[in-house]
């Protein structure tokens, strides 16, 4: 089976943040290079990484998927002004 190179799951009212934290885990070690977990509340972004490790990014951070995506180039803060409501 050929894994995706990136998942993002985005909470929203009614999920269980935790569930969604459990699974971008099992992405990272079932195969994707990197799972995201965005939470609007508080204008986040985690970084689960297929070695295991975690990041997280707000305001001005960069989201980093340069080991997926060279060259792409978005900070948290940008992200979510773009959002419309």
């Amino acid at each position: 089976m050929i894994s995706p190179d990136i998942a993002v799951e985005i909470t929203s009212p009614g999920q269980s943040a935790n569930a969604l934290f459990r699974r971008c885990r099992w992405y990272s070690a079932n195969g994707v290079d990197i799972s995201l977990l965005v939470d609007p509340d508080d204008e986040s972004v985690l970084a689960f990484l297929s070695d295991g490790s975690i990041r997280e990014w707000r305001g001005a951070d960069r989201i980093d998927l340069d080991t997926i995506g060279p060259g792409f180039d978005l900070t948290v803060e940008a992200y979510f002004a773009s959002l419309v409501e």
